[in-house]
């Protein structure tokens, strides 16, 4: 959550990390319940050796979005930013 300025996105910890440094950075839009997000990142994590980083957050949403957590609330909030390879 952070300040959203004119013509510029959300200021928070994601520019943050990016700032410091980092190269990519997985995070949420809106606030997700903890098991989702755990499901999630387990499946993306599993999957980010063989399909990089973009790949592997598309095809954990799409397994989140296939089974209990179907709404687009539990899934949808996930964006990669930064270095998507």
């Amino acid at each position: 959550l952070g300040e959203v300025t004119g013509g510029d996105d959300v200021i928070g910890f994601t520019r943050g990390f990016l700032y410091a440094g980092a190269e990519s950075i997985v995070s949420s839009l809106w606030k997700v319940s903890d098991a989702a997000t755990n499901q999630l990142m387990q499946a993306f994590y599993e999957g980010l050796p063989e399909q990089g980083k973009s790949a592997a957050l598309r095809q954990a949403q799409l397994a989140l979005k296939g089974g209990f957590h179907d709404h687009p609330y539990y899934w949808a909030a996930f964006q990669l930013t930064g270095e998507y390879d």
